[in-house]
């Protein structure tokens, strides 16, 4: 997966972004990142050992979904009982 530094707003929706990607104002000028969950390669996100990133895979559009939530839950039960709770 690449990985970029910097921030971006993720996009979860029904529709496509269509929205500017930035605040245009006299005195602010301030651009942003919009991707669209949509785009993002699920597998990947599984792939990572990173929980956080699994549990976003559920917002992706994938062919299996029910499995993929069961193996995230799987993964939740291996974590120690007090990260457990954080998950």
């Amino acid at each position: 997966m690449e990985t970029n530094t910097g921030n971006f707003n993720l996009y979860v929706g029904y529709e496509p972004w269509t929205k500017e990607n930035g605040i245009e104002e006299e005195n602010l000028h301030f651009r942003y990142k919009v991707i669209d969950i949509r785009t993002i390669d699920c597998q990947l996100l599984m792939e990572s050992p990173i929980l956080e990133e699994n549990i976003l895979a559920v917002l992706c559009q994938m062919e299996n979904r029910e499995e993929t939530v069961r193996e995230i839950l799987y993964r939740i039960s291996l974590l120690p009982e007090s990260a457990r709770a954080d998950a």
